[in-house]
C-alpha cells in the first residue's frame, strides 16, 4: 500500500493514551457509587433511544455502565456525521454540559444501562480531590482528542483516516486478543460499514474496499460481525512507507 501522509508514532501513542485517560473518571465515579459516597439514578434503555438531541439543554451527564451510545450531528444539507461511539465507563455529554446546550444528538446503539449525573452534582466532583483531578484530566483529554480528530481530517486521506479510526476504536472499545491467537484486539461493539463511513467522511463502498485491503495486508480481520484489529500492523501502516 502506498502512503501519502505520515503520522508520527508519538501522535498515535498519544491518542491511545488520551483515550485511556478519558475512562478514569468514569471508573472512579462507579467506585464512589459502590462505596455509597456518590449517588445518582440509573436508567436502562433499549436500542435507538435518544438521550438528548441537538439544541437541548445540557443539564445531564451520562455514565455508561453497560452497552453502547453513539453521538451524531448533521451537516446543513443533512449529511450524517458519527462523532463518537462510547462504551462502558465512558461519560457522554461533557462538551454539552459546559456549553449549556447540546451540540450533538446522543442515542443508544444497544441495550444500555446509564448512570445519570445532574449538573448540580458537579460540585460533588469538584469537592473531592481525586474526582476533581480525574475531571480535569477528562476535560483536557476530551479537548485533545477533538483536536487530533480535526488534524486527521485535514492531513489524512480517507483510507488513512479509516486506519486511524479503527486503531482508536480498538484501543477504546476493544478487548482481549481477538479470537485467541494473540495478535489482535476485537472491537466489542459491532460497527457497520455505514457507521465507519459516517466517522471517516467517505462512502460505505469505499469503506468496504479499504477494509478488504486491510484484511489482505493482515491489519484487520473479521470475527463474526465484529472487526479484529492488529494494532501493531495498523500502527506500522500509519507510520512507515511500504
Amino acid at each position: 500500500m502506498q502512503i501519502k501522509e505520515r503520522v508520527s508514532l508519538r501522535d498515535a501513542d498519544r491518542q491511545v493514551s488520551t483515550l485511556h485517560r478519558r475512562t478514569v473518571l468514569g471508573r472512579i465515579i462507579l467506585a464512589k457509587i459502590d462505596e455509597g459516597t456518590f449517588h445518582a439514578p440509573v436508567r436502562r434503555l433499549p436500542p435507538e433511544v435518544h438521550l438528548y438531541s441537538w439544541g437541548d439543554s445540557g443539564d445531564w451527564l451520562y455514565l455508561i455502565n453497560s452497552g453502547w451510545v453513539k453521538s451524531m450531528t448533521w451537516s446543513l444539507n443533512g449529511k450524517p456525521c458519527l462523532l463518537e461511539i462510547s462504551g462502558p465507563t465512558a461519560i457522554v455529554g461533557v462538551s454539552s454540559i459546559l456549553r449549556g446546550r447540546r451540540a450533538e444528538t446522543a442515542m443508544t446503539k444497544s441495550p444500555t444501562e446509564l448512570t445519570v449525573i445532574a449538573r448540580d452534582q458537579l460540585h460533588q466532583i469538584t469537592d473531592d480531590r481525586m474526582l476533581r483531578d480525574a475531571w480535569d484530566h477528562h476535560l483536557a483529554s476530551h479537548i485533545t482528542e477533538q483536536q487530533e480528530t480535526l488534524t486527521n481530517f485535514v492531513t489524512l486521506d480517507s483510507e488513512h483516516r479509516l486506519a486511524m479510526t479503527l486503531l482508536r476504536l480498538a484501543q477504546k472499545l476493544g478487548s482481549g486478543n481477538g479470537d485467541g491467537d494473540g495478535d489482535g484486539l476485537i472491537i466489542d461493539c459491532r460497527v457497520t460499514h455505514e457507521e465507519l463511513a459516517q466517522m471517516v467522511g467517505t462512502t460505505r463502498s469505499r469503506v468496504g474496499y479499504f477494509l478488504k485491503r486491510f484484511q489482505q495486508a493482515g491489519m484487520t480481520r473479521k470475527h463474526g460481525h465484529n472487526i479484529v484489529v492488529n494494532a501493531n500492523e495498523l500502527t506500522d501502516y500509519l507510520t512507515s512507507c511500504r
